[in-house]
Order: structure tokens, then C-alpha cells, then sequence
């Protein structure tokens, strides 16, 4: 009887052990996974970043012709939206974004009109705040401290 007992003990503490093993590599395949994932994802808001954050320098500097910083607009403009569609999940995010392709349109547009300089300086204005609000709204989608 004792003999039984001991078999039935055995055979019990080995099926658990190889439920635990089964359940504890689903779980670390599953954080790798989401670590992986996650990784992708940042690798994405940098990407905007930067290209949001070059677009926005090659705007505000005066070292370039109007027919120069209008051409560079029209190279990023395609990336913009795009990146519209990507970060669509994260509302601030986009909202930002479509406020930022907004105002660096309306800069474009008024490059070569007769404004003055109060205008001018609105304008630049304009798109320098936007993009912090962008950078503002992709480090809380990422929980980045400031």
C-alpha cells in the first residue's frame, strides 16, 4: 500500500512539475514577445522624432532658399502621412501629428508672400510649438519621463 502511495506521490509531483515548466515557457515566450514588440515600437516613435525634429530645423533655418525648405516639406510630407496611419492607435499622438503637418503646411504656403516680420515670426512660431506637442504627446504614449 505504501508502495502505491509513493508511486501516486511521484507520478503527481512529476506531472506538476512538467505543468510548470509548460506554463512557465509559454510566459517567458510571451514577455519576449511583448519586450520585442515593444522594443519595435519605440524604435518607431524615435524615427518620428527625428524625422519630424529635421523637417522642423531645415524650416526654421534661415541658411535655406523658400524653393529649398518647399522641396524638403514635399520629401517629408509623403513620410507624415504615413506616419499618420502608424501612429493611429495613440490619439495624442496623431492629433499632434496632424497639428504639426498642418502648421509646416501653412508655414510652406506662406513662404514668398509680402508678411512681415511679426507674421513670419508667428509662423515659425507656430511649427516650434507643434513639434513640442508632438514630442510632449509621443513620451507620454511611451511613458518617457521629461
Amino acid at each position: 500500500m505504501t508502495e502505491y502511495a509513493t508511486i501516486i506521490a511521484a507520478t503527481i509531483a512529476a506531472l506538476a512539475s512538467m505543468v510548470s515548466l509548460l506554463l512557465n515557457t509559454k510566459l517567458t515566450i510571451n514577455r519576449e514577445k511583448r519586450k520585442i514588440l515593444w522594443s519595435k515600437e519605440i524604435d518607431r516613435f524615435i524615427e518620428l522624432e527625428e524625422n519630424c525634429g529635421i523637417l522642423t530645423e531645415y524650416l526654421l533655418s534661415y541658411g535655406y532658399s523658400d524653393e529649398e525648405k518647399k522641396q524638403k516639406y514635399r520629401d517629408n510630407a509623403q513620410y507624415i502621412r504615413i506616419a499618420s496611419g502608424r501612429f493611429r492607435r495613440y490619439q495624442n499622438v496623431l492629433q499632434a501629428l496632424r497639428d504639426f503637418k498642418n502648421r509646416a503646411g501653412i508655414y510652406i504656403s506662406e513662404l514668398g508672400q509680402q508678411n512681415t516680420r511679426e507674421e513670419d515670426e508667428e509662423y515659425r512660431s507656430h511649427i516650434e510649438k507643434t513639434f513640442y506637442s508632438l514630442i510632449n504627446a509621443c513620451d507620454k504614449a511611451v511613458d518617457r519621463p521629461k
